[in-house]
């Protein structure tokens, strides 16, 4: 099965108005997912802006050190971006196997720039790659503006 999380910021409101450490709790979003989560599980953070490393390293190093701090056990956090070179990469199209996508047990859809991620979305073929994808999918920001039909 699986569970979808749309968030406009896990960690609470950008703007400031209410203090969160770590992950929201206000709407339940943190029990609800703790109730799904697996142990030692595989996380890939997909980005936003694919050619803007510095963003992205920071922004997953972001969600990890907050997800351990909430209980979360992950075996990893791996970034797909133009950097990524796993098993079903392919250099001269950009594009991750299915196989590879599934091997994960969680998907972070960045936040960024919606017209951006969109455009990697597509040129990685994300939408007939996750048929069948058994896990979390957690998107944040843009990344949940993108997972609407």
């Amino acid at each position: 099965m699986v569970h979808i999380f749309l968030t406009s910021s896990p960690t609470g409101p950008l703007d400031g108005s209410r203090r969160v450490d770590g992950i929201d709790k206000w709407n339940g979003f943190a029990d609800r997912l703790h109730e799904v989560w697996k142990a030692d599980s595989r996380c890939l953070m997909i980005a936003a802006a694919p050619d803007n490393y510095a963003m992205m390293d920071e922004m997953t190093g972001f969600f990890w050190h907050t997800w351990l701090q909430e209980g979360f056990s992950m075996q990893c956090m791996d970034k797909l971006d133009y950097r990524y070179h796993g098993s079903g990469w392919d250099s001269v199209h950009g594009h991750i196997s299915r196989e590879d996508l599934h091997s994960y047990d969680v998907l972070f859809l960045a936040g960024g720039h919606v017209p951006t991620q969109r455009h990697f979305f597509e040129a990685i073929g994300l939408r007939e790659k996750l048929q069948g994808f058994q896990g979390i999918i957690i998107g944040i920001s843009a990344g949940s503006m993108n997972s609407a039909d």
